[in-house]
Parts: structure tokens; C-alpha cells; sequence
């Protein structure tokens, strides 16, 4: 009788192992889809930035994707070079309550992960998991890629609000 239910529980677990890799790997896939625009975009504005344009001129088509939120350039110490670049109004305008995020220059974002790993990998787009922005309270998804601007390593940044798709088509 244990020999069966031992069986039976063992065949179990393989089924819900089974279940949980093909539905991770599905929304891994959907993750992928869905970030691919937002990468080439960001991939070119890194192009046109490492090539001399303003900044402000080469995030025009990353910002203007759907979901995206602001680009912003962090010298090789993390140090944010200038204010956040948005193109929308609705960007432009605050929350009372994050007016103080509002002007970033000068901010040090060392210590986050988009950082840090832009730095240990030039030149390729590194993308976070989704995590709560302390700009808007929202979840976020930051590409970055560190790049060559004047003889200088940057890294340039871009925020997308990674609102979940099947609630916000819910909603």
C-alpha cells in the first residue's frame, strides 16, 4: 500500500514540475516578445548616442513605445549626468507625492542591478525583472547598456512601466 501511494504522489509531483516549466517557459517567451521593440529601439538610440547625437534626440523612438517611461544617462560611477528624458506630457507632470524623485540629476544608482550590470558587459542591452519604480510606484522594467560617449563610459538607461498584460486587458 505505501509502495503505491509513494507512486502515486512521485507521478504527481512530476506532473506539477511539468505543468510549472511549461508555464514559466510561456510567459518567458510572452516576457521576450513583449520586450523585444523596447530592446531594438534602445539598441539604436545606444547607437546614435555612442555616435555623438544628443540624448535627448536619440530616445525619441524608445520613448515614444507605448509603455515607455523616461531614458537617463549614468556616467561610469553612477552618477546620473542630467534629468530624465521623457516625451509625453503625462511624464512630465508629478504626483505630489513624487515630486522629490522628480529631478534625478546628480542621483547615485551605483548600487542598483541595471547598473552594475551594464558596466560588467559593454556594449550588450541588459534587462531587469520587473520591480517597483520609485518614480511612479509601479513595476518597471529598466534596459541599460553601457556605451562609449566621448571617450567616457556611460550607461544609458530606459524605464518601461511593466503593467501585467492580462490584467490591464482585463481592466
Amino acid at each position: 500500500m505505501a509502495l503505491s501511494k509513494g507512486a502515486g504522489q512521485s507521478t504527481c509531483i512530476g506532473e506539477l514540475t511539468e505543468r510549472y516549466r511549461q508555464q514559466t517557459e510561456a510567459a518567458e517567451r510572452r516576457d521576450a516578445q513583449r520586450l523585444a521593440p523596447y530592446q531594438r529601439a534602445f539598441e539604436r538610440a545606444a547607437e546614435r548616442l555612442a555616435a555623438g547625437e544628443p540624448l535627448d534626440e536619440v530616445c525619441w523612438n524608445f520613448l515614444a513605445l507605448d509603455h515607455a517611461a523616461r531614458c537617463f544617462l549614468l556616467d561610469e560611477r553612477g552618477r546620473q549626468a542630467g534629468r530624465n528624458v521623457v516625451l509625453r506630457a503625462d511624464r512630465a507632470s508629478h504626483e505630489t507625492r513624487f515630486l522629490p524623485l522628480a529631478d534625478a540629476q546628480g542621483a547615485n544608482w551605483l548600487r542598483r542591478p541595471y547598473f552594475r550590470a551594464a558596466i560588467a558587459e559593454p556594449g550588450r542591452v541588459q534587462a531587469t525583472r520587473p520591480y517597483l519604480s520609485i518614480n511612479e510606484a509601479l513595476p518597471c522594467v529598466t534596459l541599460s547598456i553601457a556605451v562609449r560617449v566621448n571617450d567616457a563610459l556611460c550607461v544609458l538607461c530606459g524605464d518601461i512601466d511593466w503593467i501585467d498584460a492580462d490584467a490591464a486587458a482585463g481592466a
